[in-house]
């Protein structure tokens, strides 16, 4: 059977029970707090900063008290166990975790011939591509890595982040999720806001099998404030398509996990230049003008004319047209 772990990490227990009462959205008094919790009203309010710093938004009016200004949208694991089970058999692997470094670092970890899912509800240090940190508050996006071992295919396995944007997208176009692109190489898209991140990496012998880690983040939930107006502008959120809609995060998390299982099973068996007609439906880059910034700082110049059958980006430039391989630049509209 699965296993089932609650996390290595948790809020203390002060600051976790002042999270139940609180999960509600309601207002509650200081004073009822302190008293269901057994502490002072200073200890309420050191554990609201607690809170606070994990992204939560706890908003504080005199003569009300305190409320989280979004509700906490919980994940069911025996609802995620059973859908994992159904996907990857009896042996898979479930961890839910409260808080952790890094979903992808923790299913690194774990190597085993069963595969894995990782979620939680917090990351101390999540990670996008070429280091940048993936931040999300808590509870109010997806973080999970899905780890499997794969065999070597004979294009390699430099096109497999292209095909799990794939899954990642027709997990959410399943819920309803219209229109949502992929930035090459994996970023999830909306209406020129990043939506979603995904992080691949891969371990083991030159020769195979390989550990293969996909870790996601998504953005579901936008709480008021949560993040510096900078970001947010950035950035996009499924409760900005569904506009007075809810999203559960429970069947987010269902369906992408499901939608990019099947991508990974097709990847291992038939390779990606399968997918590459759906790459191209998605592609929110084809034929316009962009910047591809490179690790020399030399940025290139062009127009990108979409991928071909391993993954790299067709640039056509002024001097012909050049092929740029996943994961070496990141690509910005100019």
């Amino acid at each position: 059977m699965a296993a089932e772990q609650s996390g290595e990490a948790s809020l203390p227990d002060t600051q976790g029970r002042l999270l139940e009462l609180l999960a509600d959205g309601a207002w509650h008094s200081g004073e009822r707090l302190a008293a269901s919790l057994g502490v002072s009203r200073t200890a309420v309010w050191k554990g609201i900063r607690v809170l606070s710093g994990r992204g939560l938004k706890v908003e504080r009016i005199r003569g009300h008290g305190y409320r989280l200004t979004l509700p906490l949208d919980p994940l069911d694991r025996a609802h995620l166990n059973r859908v994992f089970h159904t996907l990857a058999g009896t042996t898979a692997r479930l961890e839910v975790h409260e808080i952790v470094d890094s979903t992808n670092d923790v299913a690194r970890g774990r190597p085993d011939d069963s595969p894995l899912l990782v979620v939680a509800e917090y990351q101390r240090e999540g990670k996008g591509r070429r280091g940048r940190r993936w931040w999300s508050p808590y509870g109010a996006g997806l973080c999970f890595s899905l780890a499997l071992s794969l065999e070597p295919t004979p294009e390699g396995l430099g096109p497999l982040p292209l095909a799990c944007a794939l899954g990642v997208v027709d997990g959410l176009e399943k819920l309803g999720a219209v229109p949502v692109g992929i930035k090459w190489p994996n970023d999830i898209d909306w209406r020129g806001q990043k939506l979603g991140g995904i992080l691949v990496e891969v371990q083991g012998e030159s020769a195979g099998p390989f550990w293969t880690v996909v870790g996601v983040g998504l953005n579901v939930h936008r709480p008021q404030g949560a993040w510096p107006a900078d970001v947010a502008a950035r950035l996009a959120t499924l409760d900005d398509l569904r506009s007075g809609g809810v999203w559960r995060r429970d069947d987010v998390l269902s369906s992408v996990v499901t939608a990019l299982w099947e991508r990974l099973i097709i990847f291992a068996r038939e390779g990606f230049g399968s997918m590459t007609n759906d790459y191209e439906r998605h592609d929110v880059l084809f034929g316009r003008a962009v910047l591809v910034h490179q690790g020399d700082g030399h940025p290139l110049q062009g127009i990108a004319r979409g991928i071909d059958a391993a993954g790299w980006l067709r640039l056509e430039t002024a001097t012909g047209e050049i092929r740029l391989g996943v994961g070496e630049v990141s690509v910005r509209p100019a």
